[in-house]
């Protein structure tokens, strides 16, 4: 089942329109990028309401299109002008500013690009394979939903029977844990002591 959803997702990804928004998103973000200070998740959110009469799978490759363009456009100020557009992006001012004085701007664009691609892809990769695995797998110390009921894993752990659980309805879970908390803090003693 999990090789044919891949499938779909890439035939429904390739269609002339899904294409032309992911042009018109890395384009937009590396505008978005070149600007100091904007970021990619600024611009994310100051282009969402476009977003809004789309079609979803349309909006989210538009949005993560942004996002990688916004990455790369960072790297552009940093080799040009030295001044990094992205927090991300001090480190190539490091190398590609003297190689922009030097008159090898375009190399040093060339592989800014070339390793925003590549980490993209192997990002993109890795998540695709493990993510499966990721969500299949239990996590202990969140708790687990079970016949529409939460079960309590971090005062009682999953070994434990399933009738010696505290059970927590499922909308009363975060004021449930939360009470916790607070008694949990109020009984404590103090971490740092009081001056004396």
């Amino acid at each position: 089942m999990g090789i044919e959803n891949l499938i779909l997702g890439f035939h429904i990804a390739i269609t002339p329109f899904n294409l032309f928004m992911a042009v018109v998103g890395i384009l937009l973000g590396t505008i978005i990028g070149v600007l100091p200070g904007l970021g990619g998740a600024n611009g994310v959110a100051i282009l969402l309401p476009v977003t809004f009469t789309m079609p979803p799978t349309s909006a989210i490759i538009l949005l993560t299109s942004i996002y990688w363009g916004a990455l790369f456009g960072g790297a552009i100020t940093s080799i040009l002008f030295n001044i990094p557009g992205e927090p991300w992006s001090v480190a190539t001012t490091f190398d590609g500013y003297p190689m922009a004085r030097q008159g090898q701007g375009g190399q040093a664009l060339t592989a800014a690009f070339t390793s925003s691609f590549v980490g993209a892809l192997f990002s993109i990769v890795l998540i695709t394979f493990f993510a499966p695995v990721l969500a299949q797998s239990r996590n202990v110390t969140a708790g687990a939903v079970e016949d529409g009921v939460l079960c309590d894993q971090l005062e009682h752990p999953p070994c434990c029977q399933r009738e010696q659980r505290e059970l927590v309805p499922v909308g009363d879970v975060h004021r449930a844990r939360t009470m916790r908390m607070i008694r949990r803090i109020i009984s404590s003693k103090p971490i740092i002591p009081p001056p004396t």
